[in-house]
């Protein structure tokens, strides 16, 4: 199935804006996080923690949509699904 990535502020700059992911039926958002972790290795520390949750600060949207869960074994994407990543942001 395709999922698409849009990418924002400093992951835009390592990932590009949007990107198209081929990923298996069923696969989860942290599916997709491992996949770009594992094309791009530089975001890895940043997209997901030690423990496997979401990385900190990061935010992760569906469809435009904040994550009701913030287990990412437990959101299952969809085929046309989107999916946007925010790095931690910081200032005042």
């Amino acid at each position: 199935m395709k999922v698409l990535v849009r990418a924002f502020a400093k992951f835009r700059d390592i990932v590009g804006e949007k990107t198209s992911l081929d990923l298996k039926e069923g696969s989860t958002i942290r599916d997709l996080l491992d996949a770009i972790s594992a094309s791009y290795p530089e975001l890895g520390a940043d997209l997901l923690s030690s423990n496997g949750a979401v990385g900190d600060g990061v935010t992760v949207l569906r469809n435009r949509k904040g994550l009701d869960v913030p287990d990412p074994k437990k959101t299952i994407l969809e085929e046309g699904d989107e999916v946007a990543l925010l790095p931690p942001f910081s200032g005042g």
